[in-house]
Order: C-alpha cells, then sequence, then structure tokens
C-alpha cells in the first residue's frame, strides 16, 4: 500500500513538472528562420502564397523584382535545404491579436503597415511558439511599421504533461487492482 500511495504521488508530481521545454522564440530578421522580405506586397493572403513561393525558388540571396514586387532573399535556408511548398498556409489573423503567440510548424508571413513595409517570411522546420515583432521596416515617418495581418501554418498543440499524468495514473490504477485480485 505504501509503495502505491508514494508511485501516485510521484507521477503526479512529473505530471505538473514536466512541461513544454520550448521557449518562446521572438522572431527576427537576423534570426536563421528569416527566409527574406516581399515588397510592397499589396496582394492578399491567395497572392502573398504565391509571393513565399517565388522567394524560396531562390538559389542564392539577393534581390529581384517580380509579378510587380521586390523579392530580398536572405542567406538563411538556402539550397541544399529545400524548403517545402507553402500551398498549405491555413490560417489568417487579422485581429488584436497579430504577434502572436502562435504554434507554427512551416512558414508564417508578417505583413507590416499594408504596403509600406512589405511582408516578412519566416520558416520553421519543427514545431515552435513564436512571437512576431510588434512593428519591423521603415514607414517614412520613422522605424517600425505596425503588424497588419499574419499568415502561417499551425501545428499540433504540445503536450504540457497531462498524458504522462494520466498515464502514470492508470498504471499506478491497475497495480493496485492486480493487488487487490490477488489476495
Amino acid at each position: 500500500m505504501k509503495k502505491t500511495v508514494c508511485a501516485m504521488v510521484c507521477t503526479l508530481a512529473l505530471g505538473l513538472t514536466a512541461t513544454n521545454a520550448r521557449a518562446d522564440v521572438i522572431l527576427a530578421v537576423n534570426d536563421p528562420y528569416y527566409v527574406g522580405l516581399i515588397s510592397p506586397d499589396g496582394g492578399s493572403p491567395t497572392s502573398e502564397i504565391g509571393y513565399i513561393s517565388a522567394l524560396i525558388a531562390a538559389t542564392s540571396a539577393g534581390t529581384w523584382t517580380a509579378e510587380g514586387q521586390t523579392f530580398t532573399r536572405s542567406a538563411n535556408l538556402l539550397p541544399p535545404f529545400v524548403l517545402p511548398d507553402p500551398t498549405t498556409l491555413l490560417f489568417t489573423k487579422e485581429d488584436s491579436d497579430l504577434t502572436g503567440p502562435f504554434l507554427v510548424q512551416g512558414y508564417i508571413l508578417g505583413k507590416y503597415d499594408n504596403q509600406e513595409a512589405g511582408a516578412y517570411v519566416w520558416y520553421l522546420g519543427t514545431p515552435e511558439v513564436v512571437q512576431l515583432p510588434a512593428s519591423l521596416g521603415d514607414c517614412g515617418n520613422g522605424p517600425g511599421c505596425g503588424l497588419s495581418h499574419t499568415i502561417y501554418n499551425a501545428s499540433a498543440v504540445p503536450d504540457g504533461g497531462m498524458t504522462l499524468m494520466l498515464l502514470g495514473g492508470v498504471l499506478v490504477g491497475l497495480e493496485a487492482l492486480r493487488r487487490r485480485l490477488r489476495g
């Protein structure tokens, strides 16, 4: 009986202390997730997916103009790294909570101040909890254009230890049931 109580207490403590090991990542232009900038990006979320495709098709860092947009590709995540097709972008966020945090695996695009600053694109190969900067770029009246909208790939919600706690509780319950049936 003492072992069963001890096992239950340990399981509960382990489950309550198990947390997601990731900390929020605040995205920036100089981080390794940054893919590039699309400017002025006057398009809709649908056209932005096409712009991301054009941006990731680049095989080297640089700037070029196409489709009425200026694309600036960073040196991050270039070939031989293969970026997946962005056609699976799922969510567009245009409300008061634009900066996140978001649980993302794949692309996240932050469009800043309508057409003035453009759209910044990041890619995360593994699920990460991220936040976007509230402002980026230069709006002519000083640095820092406000975030207009965000589109991103969502990932599954990470487990905070509850599954582990429930599994431990079931195992302890089965052991108690086994002991009761034996004697």
